[in-house]
């Protein structure tokens, strides 16, 4: 089991990797991503002051998904805030994307998706810019998804 300092670690790292997102927003006055920015700080400082990792650890999980998902940031700012992440946190530069592909790489290995949180990655991950699956390797997971939301029908 982990130690209490291991656990105000990742606390803080999912607190600070929030913030340096949000700042890159801000500085970089990207808009259409958490317009609301005001809003967007005080629930940022809410979940700190709250001191519960999981709720950092759902706002983490957000921000994944904007960065791998289809939406208006840019794919060149994807890439930036993955810098930073490397740069600022030490997350290594392809961690998000190494994690995506993992969980790939497991559906494709499973070949059906039970849970809708996984339906839902995988569906960013067949539709992700930074990814850089193939047309085959996209298409082989367009089947996965269909099945699986077939066999729930």
């Amino acid at each position: 089991m982990g130690s209490s300092s291991d656990t105000d670690d990742e606390f803080q790292y999912l607190a600070e990797r929030a913030a340096l997102f949000f700042t890159y927003l801000d500085s970089n006055e990207i808009l259409t991503i958490f317009p609301s920015r005001k809003a967007t700080w005080k629930d940022l400082d809410e979940r700190v002051q709250s001191g519960s990792k999981r709720k950092l650890k759902i706002l983490n999980e957000l921000i994944d998904s904007t960065l791998v998902g289809r939406n208006t940031l840019g794919t060149e700012d994807r890439f930036e805030i993955l810098r930073l992440f490397d740069e600022k946190l030490g997350e290594g530069p392809n961690a998000l994307i190494d994690k995506m592909i993992a969980l790939y790489d497991k559906i494709i290995r499973k070949g059906i998706i039970d849970s809708n949180i996984v339906l839902n990655k995988a569906i960013e991950i067949r539709n992700s810019e930074i990814l850089g699956l193939t047309p085959a390797q996209k298409s082989v997971l367009t089947d996965i998804i269909t099945l699986s939301i077939e066999q729930r029908k």
